[in-house]
Formats: C-alpha cells, sequence, structure tokens
C-alpha cells in the first residue's frame, strides 16, 4: 500500500511539474480532443455493453426516446406516442428523418432495429429490454405500433436504443451509420475515432464540429496529455488526486456534479464460500466505504446501499451491512471458515480488475480490509478488454466494475433476475431469489409510478439482505477541460450528447 501511495506521489509531481513547465501544444481550433479510457468493443448500439462504447453510441445514434433532464423519456427520433391499450402502443416518426449517409429513416428501420434485438436468437445485451414484444406493425413510413405480450412500464425507457439502417443489421460495421449528432469519418488502430457533425440530425445542429476520441489506458498520461495540451477534456476519466493538480490552474477549468453511476463489488455466487450469505456478510462488513470515500475519492461520491442513488424517484434506503470487523470474523467462525493455524488466512480468494490506478488502490485497500478478518485476497488486473471478458463470462469470484446508465429501477430485474443469469444476461454473479423474481416481473406489469415505487423498495430490501452484491459508493461526475472549452454540462450519466452543444474558443 504504501509503494502504491509513493508511486501516486510521484505521478503527482510529474504532472506538477509539467503544468509548471511543459510546452503547451498548439491546439487543433476546429477539434474537441477527448480521452476515453479503452477502445469501445462495439459501435453497435446492440452490441457494445461497455462504457467506452455508450459514449460513442450517444455520438453517432439515436432513439425514439432518450433520457430527460429529470431521466423521463422524452422524445427523439419519434415526434410523439399514444397507448391505444395496455399492450399496444402506437408511435409516430418525425418527419425528413435520415440516417448520417443520407438514406431515409423509416418505421421499416425501426421495425427491424427493434426485432433484431427481440428475436429468441439475439445475442445482444439489450435483449432483455424486449422480451415482451410481440410484435412490430408497420402502417407507413413514419407509424407503427408495438405490440406487448403484457403491459411493460420501462418500455419507453429502453427506446433509448440507436436504430440503425434496416439494410445495414447484419453488416460486419453496422453501427458505424446512425441517426445521432455526429457520424464517423475515421478510425485508426483502436487508438483514436473521429467524428463530425452530422449535416442529416433532426435535432438542433451541433455547435461542436468535430470531436477526436483519443483512447490512452493510462490515468498519467491521460493527465500528462491534458498538461501539454493535447487533450482538450476529461470527463470522469481521471482519478480525483490527478484532478485537484489542475484546480487553480489558469489555464483549465474543473466541474462536478453529483452522478447516477453506482461502483460495487460483484460477487460470484456460485463460488462453494461465496454462496453463504454469511460470508458474503463479512467481506461488507469489513469494508470501510466512508474513508475509502475520502482517502481515494478525495470525497466526491457518496456511499451506496443499492443500485439507485439516492434522490431517484424508486430509491428507497436500506440498511448496508455496519462496518464491524470483529463481528465479520464472528461470522466467518460461525459459518466453519476458522484459521487452521495461527495467523494462517481462514481461505483465498481473487480479486479481479483492470489495470486504472485507482482501481488498483482501492483493490489494495479492500485486499488489506479483508486480511484483517483472515481472508487472503489475490489481486489480478488485467488489460480492460480481457478483464470485461472475463467478467462477461464469469471467470471470476469478486471483481469491481461501475454501472454508468442508471436510470430505469427495471434495471435491478435485468441484474438480478434468474431468468437472466450471464453470460446471456447481465447477472453476473448469478443470484437466484424466487421472491425477488415475482417482484420484478411485477415491477414491469405496474400502470403507475407509486405501484412501481412500492415493487422495488421491496426488491431493494430483499438483495440488502440477501448481499448479493457489495454496492460501494455513487461517484460524482468530473471533468477537466482546457479553457477554451466552452459550454460544457454534465448530465446525470455523463452523457456525451451533451458534448454537442460545446463551443470553442478561437
Amino acid at each position: 500500500m504504501l509503494t502504491s501511495r509513493l508511486q501516486r506521489g510521484a505521478q503527482g509531481a510529474l504532472l506538477g511539474a509539467c503544468l509548471a513547465a511543459c510546452g503547451v501544444a498548439e491546439p487543433d481550433r476546429g477539434t474537441l480532443r477527448v480521452c476515453l479510457e479503452s477502445s469501445p468493443r462495439d459501435l453497435d448500439p446492440r452490441a457494445g455493453s461497455d462504457e467506452s462504447s455508450r459514449r460513442i453510441h450517444a455520438l453517432l445514434h439515436a432513439g425514439l426516446t432518450r433520457p430527460g433532464p429529470e431521466g423521463t423519456p422524452v422524445p427523439d427520433l419519434a415526434a410523439g406516442w399514444e397507448t391505444v391499450s395496455p399492450t399496444r402502443w402506437r408511435f409516430h416518426l418525425r418527419p425528413g428523418l435520415r440516417f448520417a449517409d443520407g438514406s431515409p429513416l423509416t418505421s421499416e428501420d425501426v421495425r427491424a432495429t427493434l426485432a433484431s434485438v427481440a428475436a429468441a436468437e439475439s445475442r445482444s445485451f439489450r435483449h432483455a429490454d424486449f422480451l415482451e414484444l410481440t410484435a412490430i406493425e408497420v402502417h407507413s413510413a413514419l407509424d407503427f405500433d408495438l405490440v406487448l405480450a403484457q403491459p411493460f412500464a420501462p418500455l419507453l425507457a429502453n427506446l433509448t436504443l440507436g436504430i440503425l439502417p434496416a439494410s445495414r443489421l447484419d453488416a460486419e460495421a453496422a453501427g458505424e451509420i446512425g441517426a445521432g449528432p455526429y457520424r464517423l469519418v475515421a478510425r485508426r488502430q483502436e487508438q483514436e475515432l473521429d467524428v463530425e457533425a452530422n449535416p442529416y440530425f433532426h435535432g438542433s445542429p451541433p455547435t461542436l464540429r468535430r470531436i477526436r476520441l483519443r483512447v490512452i489506458p493510462s490515468e498519467t498520461t491521460r493527465a500528462l496529455e491534458l498538461a501539454k495540451g493535447s487533450l482538450d477534456l476529461s470527463i470522469n476519466d481521471l482519478p480525483p488526486d490527478l484532478v485537484e493538480q489542475f484546480r487553480g490552474d489558469p489555464a483549465f477549468q474543473v466541474l462536478a456534479a453529483r452522478g447516477a453511476s453506482t461502483s460495487y463489488l460483484g460477487l460470484n455466487l456460485e463460488d462453494a464460500r461465496l454462496a453463504d450469505p454469511q460470508v458474503r456478510r463479512a467481506l461488507a462488513m469489513a469494508i470501510d466505504r466512508p474513508a475509502l470515500i475520502r482517502h481515494l475519492l478525495g470525497g466526491w461520491a457518496v456511499p451506496a446501499t443499492g443500485l439507485l442513488p439516492p434522490g431517484h424517484w424508486a430509491y428507497a434506503a436500506t440498511e448496508a451491512p455496519a462496518l464491524d470487523p470483529d463481528a465479520a470474523a464472528r461470522l466467518l467462525d460461525a459459518a466453519g471458515y476458522r484459521s487452521p493455524a495461527p495467523g494462517a488466512p481462514r481461505f483465498h480468494l481473487v480479486y479481479r480488475t483492470s489495470t486504472s490506478d485507482l482501481a488498483n488502490l482501492q483493490a489494495q485497500v479492500i485486499q488489506e480490509a479483508w486480511r484483517r478478518i483472515g481472508i487472503e485476497t489475490e489481486i489480478r488486473a488485467s488489460d480492460w478488454p480481457t478483464f470485461y471478458d472475463d467478467v462477461v463470462n464469469g471467470r471470476f469470484q469478486v471483481h469491481a466494475l461501475t454501472w454508468t446508465e442508471v436510470v430505469d429501477p427495471d434495471l435491478y430485474r435485468l441484474r438480478f433476475s434468474s431468468r437472466h443469469l450471464a453470460p446471456a444476461g447481465l447477472n453476473r454473479g448469478r443470484y437466484r431469489n424466487a421472491h425477488v423474481d415475482a417482484l420484478l416481473e411485477a415491477g414491469v406489469r405496474a400502470t403507475t409510478q407509486e405501484e412501481r415505487t412500492r415493487i422495488y423498495a421491496e426488491v431493494q430490501r430483499l438483495i440488502a439482505a440477501d448481499v448479493a452484491w457489495i454496492p460501494l459508493y455513487h461517484r460524482d461526475h468530473l471533468a477537466v477541460a482546457r479553457v477554451r472549452v466552452r459550454g460544457i454540462t454534465l448530465t446525470p450519466t455523463a452523457d456525451f450528447r451533451a458534448l454537442a452543444a460545446i463551443d470553442l474558443d478561437s
């Protein structure tokens, strides 16, 4: 731990020296240069479930709806809709819609895109969002009905899925053509992507004409590139201690806002030890989350008790296991996991994470916390593609990740229902609880927000009682930008579509 702190101190000193002495690169006057931690896995909004892909999807694609200021869905490609019955919704597209290549966007493109995700053989990570969709009836180029097997409350929230040209759905690069505010113009060896304003975009024309997205895996390198002027903007891609290096420097601006993301530890409940709820509770009771937030995040977060952040309409306060290492040790004793000899560990766990500096510091803090209750933890840090592939395919005991887009509470169904086990679904911990399953199905059929609020409050209570995972914190959004960047908006989900409204000083 001391070594890591010294390394981080050296990084800060290096950055400080660069801020003080490095020459500033000449800015690309017409282009905003933004960093990404990793290359997007897939530009196709049906396939790319990682954070970098989500950011690119927001630039290249548009759905029938988009999240409004309060998270409530508002029209995007759709001009409007009405409910013909609880299981039939009629939608009307905006007239004159076109994809970024100039081809018309019609009801047939909507039908083909949604049908490809809803199909039984679909391997899209969005498949579970459209399980209740039984038919898409096209009436005209602008009008169509969505027919459901039963009432489905999160339908409008799920229709943010980007619509693709029907003629390209099976193409290798299906996701390169969308109807978002930007179009892809270059992609260089998984290192950079260039996008420019889409001349056929249906909304307000982007103020920002061109964006270059640079893939830079190292946090320190991202900070140095900002310092020397090779980057203009970082959103949530620098740890708080490096963000502080820019505060007070007249060449930079630092912005912060409450976020809707949730950082957590995922647990493989099919592991022989982690299947025991007493072991899971002991692991949670050993972690000092407020201290984690103070020392690693500089206070830029609030403790999490569940998936939904405080302030969300469906949020219910639940009791997180209180910090109590002595009680945690007694739980492990009661579960039969006593130390075989004085000083010997009770058992070993493998903690998988990315190579991010902050992720590794967090892993070391948790490793030490678990050592104190007699559990030896091996940290295995991998590059992002390898790490994410291991998580998706269940090759873990414990992993650390963040849900970055928490909008509708139906995410609990996708994350915890036994109908959606990984790798096909998002229930990667393979949690099973028949009562929770029934509540989650009731939640999508509920017709009022009051009823859904009651249902999801019980869901949150049950999942917390089972310690199905270990929520850690809801991290604030932190952006660092050069002063030439004007008009930055940090939405609750840090949506990159908001970049379209940015302007650059010449």
